[in-house]
């Protein structure tokens, strides 16, 4: 009997396409609906979702003579080792032989959040590679002793959840789920479906008042931030100090990209966070360009507060000229050897 169940999981498993995980789903299950029609794609959280515009992107790379089709995998609050999970899913998912995978370079995030338990989404990525990771990540942290326990026990208990098929019952039936039953939200894929979906076209009245929060209330928030920012001084959205494991994570999954033929390009977008010892560490790294734009004396339009849908993002227009500099970059970069 227990054969017969492991059998069934396992079919389960190879047949599973994510579909009930918010966003998640629905931009893999376009990739597989679209095989061999991309040849880009961006992949991080929401500083992607809201700020990469691929039809700018490819409009560029076009006029450079070397035409791309791009397709934007951010999702909102994803960060590593989750990010990794979600670039080996896109290089599976169709047929496409990418040219560039563009991944967001950000800080392993392996400490568990209470809100994320016992979601569809961070069940999702607890495969073994990632609760290894995630509790290797977890070990090497400098929280305190019990903490540690409490997260490692929760990576394990979401792997669990993962591997049984606990809490599915209504995404393997194919009922929708009721997680934002009731709320407006713009079109997961986007107006365009390539994965985009700037600030400014989100019509629930949580996006409204951020966007009036900042006008009237969070500018002097922004300067102080920002001028952190130009002393080098971390803040919240960083982990702290950079680990060598995160380092071996990042290279593992540079090299697992490399090996399919597509250029990796790492990428920190015009966030508030200097991310510096994980940029200069990331250098190091072996067939991957970093692209850094967290430079508001390099690049002071992208911290233009009329360019700003908020403290942390860009508005719409922000993102087309973050899109416009970093296409700029990538076609005048040589690749690396």
């Amino acid at each position: 009997m227990l054969a017969l169940v492991l059998a069934a999981l396992g079919v389960l498993h190879a047949l599973d396409v994510q579909g009930d995980v918010p966003v998640i789903g629905e931009k893999l299950a376009h990739l597989k609906a679209n095989p061999a029609r991309y040849d880009a794609v961006f992949i991080g959280s929401s500083y992607v979702y809201r700020e990469f515009v691929p039809a700018r992107f490819d409009s560029f790379a076009a006029g450079a003579g070397a035409p791309t089709s791009s397709f934007n995998m951010g999702i909102p609050g994803m960060d590593p080792p989750e990010t990794y999970w979600l670039v080996d899913r896109a290089l599976a998912s169709g047929d496409h032989r990418f040219r560039f995978v563009f991944i967001e370079l950000d800080s392993l995030h392996s400490r568990v959040r209470p809100a994320n338990l016992h979601t569809r989404r961070f069940d999702a990525w607890h495969d073994a590679a990632g609760t290894l990771a995630a509790i290797r990540g977890v070990a090497a942290g400098d929280t305190s002793r019990g903490k540690k326990i409490k997260d490692v026990a929760s990576h394990i208990e979401a792997f669990v959840r993962r591997a049984a098929f606990i809490g599915r019952g209504r995404g393997l039936l194919g009922a929708p789920l009721l997680d934002d039953a009731g709320t407006e939200k713009a079109p997961p894929l986007g107006m365009l479906s390539d994965g985009y979906v700037s600030l400014d076209d989100e019509q629930a009245k949580v996006f409204a008042l951020r966007r009036d929060m900042f006008g009237a209330f969070e500018e002097d928030r922004y300067e102080e931030k920002l001028a952190e920012l130009r002393a080098g001084v971390e803040n919240e959205d960083g982990e702290g100090r950079v680990i060598d494991f995160e380092i071996e994570l990042l290279r593992n999954v540079v090299d697992r990209v490399r090996a399919t033929g597509a250029r990796v390009i790492l990428v920190v977008p015009p966030c508030l966070s200097t991310r510096a010892e994980l940029i200069r560490r990331a250098r190091e790294i072996d067939g991957a360009t970093v692209l850094a734009f967290n430079d508001p004396d390099r690049y002071p339009e992208l911290y233009d507060p009329e360019l700003r849908f908020d403290v942390g993002h860009l508005n719409a227009a922000g993102a087309e000229r973050f899109t416009m500099l970093l296409a700029e970059s990538v076609f005048a970069a040589p690749p690396p050897r």
